[in-house]
């Protein structure tokens, strides 16, 4: 019985820290990425819908 005791208690604190950690990583990837960047040049592809910034 206390082996099993200690492994749903090792199984609750797990879940609990996952859950924890979890908290933040759904907000960032939820989020919109935005990021200003400056291009200097750009090339086309024979892709109508690709270009190549750089």
């Amino acid at each position: 019985m206390d082996g099993r005791r200690r492994r749903l208690t090792f199984a609750g604190v797990l879940l609990a820290v996952l859950t924890i950690g979890a908290i933040p990583v759904t907000h960032d990837l939820l989020q919109a990425a935005e990021q200003e960047v400056s291009i200097e040049a750009y090339d086309r592809t024979a892709n109508p819908g690709v270009i190549v910034a750089l």
